[in-house]
C-alpha cells in the first residue's frame, strides 16, 4: 500500500482505483506527486479526475464513493460545460 497520507479523500480514491487496477508504481507514483499539487482542494482533484480517469476507473471511483456511475459522468458533464468544453 503506497503512503496517501497528504492527499485529500477523492485523491485517495483514485490512488486506491488506480492500485486495484494493477497499475505499476512508478506510474502511481506519478499521480500521487500530481494529486499532491492540488492540496485540500477535493473539487480540484474531481475536476481532473473527470478528464483523466478511463471508464474502468470512473466506474471504480463511482462504486467506492457509492454512487451509479450514470450520476458520476452527470456530474463530470456540470464540470466539462462549467469549463466551456
Amino acid at each position: 500500500m503506497l503512503d496517501t497520507s497528504k492527499l485529500n479523500k477523492v485523491a485517495q480514491i483514485i490512488i486506491e482505483c488506480f492500485e486495484e487496477a494493477g497499475y505499476d508504481e512508478p506510474y502511481i507514483y506519478s499521480k500521487i506527486d500530481r494529486l499532491e499539487s492540488f492540496g485540500d482542494n477535493r473539487w480540484a482533484t474531481f475536476r481532473w479526475a473527470s478528464s483523466q480517469l478511463d471508464g474502468t476507473n470512473k466506474a471504480k471511483f463511482a462504486e467506492k464513493v457509492g454512487i451509479d456511475v450514470v450520476m458520476l459522468m452527470t456530474a463530470f458533464q456540470v464540470i466539462e460545460a462549467v469549463d466551456g468544453k
